[in-house]
Parts: C-alpha cells; structure tokens; sequence
C-alpha cells in the first residue's frame, strides 16, 4: 500500500511538473510571457494604459498566476510630440524581433492600431485593441481582437435613442480622422434607415481648438432637434463649450466619454444635455459610480495610484488584461497561438458586461446604453436617459414635443 501511495505521489508530482513545464513555455522557449506596448508617453490615455497593465503584472507576478513570469515592456511611438504612424510601426516591429513579446496592447488610435495590425498579425503576435474604429476590425487578421465596444455597435443605440425622443432633424459635427469618418459614415447610413434627417454636416479642425466657430454657427443655424459631435477623445469640451456659449438649448451627442476636466472647462449648467451611447461612464470619484463590478475596479485603481481615473480608458484597458488572464489560463500555456485559439472560447464578466469571444468576430461586446450628463455633482454625474428624463434637469433642455 506505502509501495502505491508513493507510485501516486510521484506521478502526481510529473504531472505537476509537465504542467507548469507547459503554461511556461512561449515561442522563444523562455519561461517568461512578454506583454508589449508602444504609445504617447506623456498622453493621458496612454499613461492610464500603462498604469492598468503594470498593475496587473504585479499582481500575476506576485500570485504567480500564470506559473511564469510575466514582463511588460513599453515604446514611445510619438514624433514631435504626436504618436506617429511610422514610430508605431518601428515600435511593433522592435517588439516583435527584438524582445519576443507574446501579446502586444497598441495605442489607443485607431489609425495606429491599422498601420500595425498586419505586421503583428503575420508574427502571430495576438494583437488586442482599444480603439473604436470598425476599419482595423473588418481585415480578416485573426490575431487582433478588442476589448472595447466599436462604433458601429454604438450607433443604433445613438439612432434608436433619438427617434424615441422625436429627434428627427439632426446636425452633424466631425473630425478628419478615420475613426470620425467612419463614425460619421455609419451614423448617417443609420439615420436614413431610422428616418431621421442630416440637416447639416461641418468638419471641425482636428485640433478640437480653433477655428470651428463657423461650423457650429452653420449646424446651430439649420435648426436641429439635436447635435452628433464625433471627434478624438479629449475635443469635445471645446465644442459643446462653443455650442452652449452660442445660445444653443437643445440636446447634444457625443461619441465618446467625457473627462472630469472636460465637464468642467464645458460648466455645470452647460454639459446638462449631454447625452452619449456607452457601456459605461467615467467618474472622478469612486463613490459616485453605483455598478460594483465598476466600483472595485476604480477602488483597485486608486488602491494603487492614489487617484480616480477619470477616463473610460481605465475599463477598455482593464479588459484587455482580463481578456489576457482568462486565455491564459483557459490555455494552459503562454505561447500566443495557444492564447489566440483559447480566446475563441472565452465568456466572461468585464467592465461593459459580458464579453462574448465565440461569436467569431473577435469583438466582444455588441450594444451600449444612453446617459446623459447632468452638470450635477462630480463629473457631471451622467445618468441613464431614462432616469434623466423623469428629472427637473430635462425640462431645461429643448426637446421636440
């Protein structure tokens, strides 16, 4: 009996052994899973990034939670103080000879993570995106997924929300980059679908700064039931600060989350209005975020660095970790097409919800909610519409009757 109780142990032991021997075992035959990413260093967004994925090594590294070694390495991608296409190219590149990453997390800039998508995914590197442009999506590279939700499963959520306030006459704002033009794009090919009418449409500086005094002038003057603004994350303060400033009253859209500093250059009474399609919102304190999966993620955060994050960056980024975590572990390996054939199989909770991989599409989540900001309390304090409408705050906002 002692005979076969050591047999047991000892082959408990091999099998122990071949395991970990097998989760830690990459494409160069280390025992280390490589983490890579390239942006703006001194980017708000991309320090947020940065900051979500460092927290998350510590905490693999310190539970050893993949049974090897996780390492995080990091490229400015930036060119006279912008992020840059060809430096993002020469990052992905670096990242791929020279240090072996598994797993490459680019810029948020949909337009970076288009120019390096190809490259990553013939070094079948998996390739996880924050990015919300549909374009990079629609390549047919199998190793590049995301971890946010696009804006083409935003829009009819945009559309649906306006055609159920009888906002049929609409008012277009847009910038000159990919994500924006496609944005606008979908939107419109929406909005004819739901019956709704492009009054007027104006390109605003890319900039988000100067010289969009004319085309505000020209939407507000073509009388809109309401206002789509879509522009790069941290430019839709000056507009709708422009917009307001020009006497207009009625409801204004947005394609993205605003930051607490852009709710308050924008003013209290100002941002009432607002109203976005999300699967979430961000909050400059902890305490005004009522979700809990949320809560504990901006409490783990500020746990770490002392601070809320006041950017919906902090949940794309958080998913993108987990998505790393549960394919891992559902891989029992670090190699990154063992990874990339884990994650087709993936359903789990995250911060919009549950992210679904096996549907195919390598997105994982597919519809978002309307809120609306109230100028109340910290960041705005946005709301769900519904609970918005039912409010005092509503019948201070022109709507169609």
């Amino acid at each position: 009996m002692k005979n076969i109780k050591k047999i047991a142990a000892l082959l408990l032991t091999l099998v122990l052994a071949v395991s970990i021997c097998a989760c830690a075992s990459t494409g160069d035959g280390s025992d280390t899973l490589k983490i890579g990413w390239f942006g703006g260093m001194t980017d708000t967004d991309c320090q947020l990034q940065q900051d979500v994925i460092k927290l998350f090594v510590e905490k693999w590294n310190e539970e050893n939670t993949f049974g090897a070694k996780v390492e995080f390495v990091a490229y400015d991608n930036t060119n006279n103080g912008a992020q840059d296409t060809e430096m993002s190219i020469k990052c992905a590149q670096k990242l791929i000879g020279q240090d072996k990453v598994d797993i490459i997390i680019p810029a948020q800039l949909s337009n970076i993570i288009q120019a390096t998508g190809e490259i990553i995914n013939d070094a079948k590197i998996v390739n996880i995106g924050l990015g919300l442009s549909p374009t990079w999506m629609q390549q047919g590279w199998e190793y590049v997924y995301r971890s946010a939700l696009a804006n083409d499963h935003q829009i009819p959520s945009l559309t649906a929300t306006m055609k159920s306030l009888n906002q049929k006459n609409v008012a277009v704002l847009y910038e000159n980059t990919d994500n924006c033009l496609t944005f606008r794009d979908g939107f419109k090919d929406a909005a004819k679908k739901d019956s709704l009418n492009i009054v007027c449409e104006e390109m605003l500086a890319s900039a988000g700064g100067t010289g969009i005094t004319g085309q505000i002038t020209s939407a507000i003057q073509s009388n809109p039931d309401c206002i789509f603004i879509t522009a790069m994350g941290g430019n839709f303060g000056t507009a709708v600060k422009q917009i307001r400033q020009s006497g207009y009253k009625g409801m204004i859209y947005i394609g993205q989350n605003l930051t607490a500093t852009e709710v308050d250059s924008i003013g209290a009474e100002e941002v009432n209005g607002v109203a976005m399609c999300s699967p979430y919102v961000a909050y400059s304190k902890v305490e005004d975020c009522t979700n809990e999966f949320l809560k504990n993620v901006l409490s783990t955060y500020e746990g770490k660095y002392g601070k809320c994050p006041n950017s919906d960056m902090i949940y794309k980024t958080w998913d993108a970790c987990l998505l790393i975590e549960n394919a891992v572990k559902a891989a029992g390996s670090i190699k990154s097409e063992d990874i990339q054939a884990a994650i087709k199989t993936l359903k789990f909770e995250g911060c919009a919800g549950t992210m679904d991989f096996t549907t195919g599409s390598n997105e994982c989540y597919f519809g978002a909610r309307a809120w609306v900001y109230t100028g109340q309390g910290a960041a705005g304090a946005p709301v769900v519409m519904e609970d918005w409408l039912k409010s005092d705050l509503a019948s201070k906002i022109n709507l169609p009757k």
